[in-house]
């Protein structure tokens, strides 16, 4: 087991390192349209018009080239209804019978308080 795990993993990293190196060469092979571009934002780096000007133009020239990535629809669930109006369920429900027996609580009386008497006021 611990050999079929070991080439199972050793086949599992080629091919990361291929594909790394793939990615590399792809960055290479990109890096002087970068280069490019980056060269004419040096150069261009005054105008101050953002309007249809030439990086605008290179860069809808440059998404000429590109492909546009393919969008995959994921398949949709169907709306399911379910109409559970007709179905004809119940449920007894077996409420105890309470017996209250009343008895009469007998509250203290409140005391009495009055408010304290203060100087007179009168207002002219």
């Amino acid at each position: 087991m611990t050999t079929g795990w070991a080439k199972d993993n050793s086949i599992r990293f080629r091919k990361w390192a291929e594909l790394w190196v793939l990615i590399r060469t792809i960055a290479d092979s990109w890096q002087p349209i970068l280069d490019i571009i980056a060269q004419k934002d040096a150069y261009c780096a005054v105008c101050h018009n953002e309007r249809y000007n030439a990086k605008y133009w290179k860069y809808k020239l440059i998404s000429l080239l590109i492909p546009s990535l393919p969008i995959i629809q994921m398949p949709r669930w169907p709306d399911i209804i379910l109409d559970l109006s007709d179905v004809r369920l119940g449920i007894l429900i077996a409420v105890p019978n309470f017996q209250f027996n009343l008895k009469p609580i007998r509250l203290p009386n409140i005391p009495r308080f009055s408010l304290p008497t203060g100087p007179g006021v009168t207002l002219a």
